[in-house]
């Protein structure tokens, strides 16, 4: 991989998208310039060093990251702004792997905001129904 994104920069593109983890590392490894627009990368940018900060990622690259700490606790401070009433919020998550590491600062932001936060993991879209309903019973339990 590191070989191709060498061979890549040396052809001098505008940009460059990597379509993986891997090829997003061996780009960076290779160019500080020219800019990288990476796919999802699984993984929190800041934590994988592809960005300085959250607020000012720095370098040359640019991507979309869907599971990231700070992105749940700022989409639960939103919710609960549209929603002041609401004391009970049910989280329907996958990739327990990879997403329950960041739950802890989720959990607490929803402990400080006097939110009760429902936890309901599934692992594949079969589950997805049985999923609903539990939020249905705890939230129908709970009232």
């Amino acid at each position: 991989m590191q070989a191709l994104a060498q061979a890549l920069v040396g052809d001098k593109p505008d940009v460059i998208v990597a379509s993986s983890d891997w090829s997003l590392h061996a780009a960076r490894a290779v160019t500080k310039t020219i800019p990288i627009v990476a796919a999802p990368i699984g993984a929190d940018p800041v934590a994988a060093g592809v960005a300085e900060s959250w607020a000012r990622p720095g370098g040359n690259v640019t991507d979309v990251c869907l599971i990231a700490p700070e992105l749940e606790v700022k989409r639960l401070a939103l919710l609960h702004e549209a929603l002041p009433s609401v004391r009970r919020i049910a989280v329907m998550a996958s990739h327990r792997k990879v997403v329950e590491a960041g739950f802890p600062t989720l959990r607490k932001a929803a402990a400080e905001a006097g939110l009760e936060l429902i936890e309901i993991w599934v692992e594949s879209p079969s589950e997805y129904a049985a999923a609903f309903d539990a939020m249905r019973g705890r939230a129908q339990k709970s009232s």
